[in-house]
């Protein structure tokens, strides 16, 4: 990406100072970087790891998080609420975000 913004810089064709040109640069990248990110994630919660018997991180999290549910834990329900709500609110205020 530095790249990029140097050759466009070197052109004059973006001001990095102009709020426009920002604003371009912005909703051209972010999408996109959102896009890597998410994917980035999605393989490293799945990759297994020899030190927890070949198990991805979202198995030990899940696994984790099945045994609070059972045990009434106020800990358990904070977090479950919690991430239905963060869950909710991205998906009205991110929409370009794809889940």
């Amino acid at each position: 990406m530095e790249d990029l913004t140097s050759s466009h810089s070197s052109l004059t064709l973006l001001d990095p100072t102009n709020e426009l040109h920002l604003f371009c640069l912005h909703y051209i990248f972010i999408p996109r970087i959102n896009r890597h990110l998410h994917e980035w994630k999605q393989a490293w919660i799945m990759h297994p790891m020899r030190s927890e018997n070949h198990q991805t991180p979202y198995q030990l999290y899940t696994s984790g998080m099945q045994r609070y549910v059972g045990s009434g834990s106020a800990l358990a329900s904070e977090m479950f609420e919690q991430m239905e709500q963060v869950s909710s609110l991205l998906k009205f205020h991110l929409p370009y975000i794809k889940y």
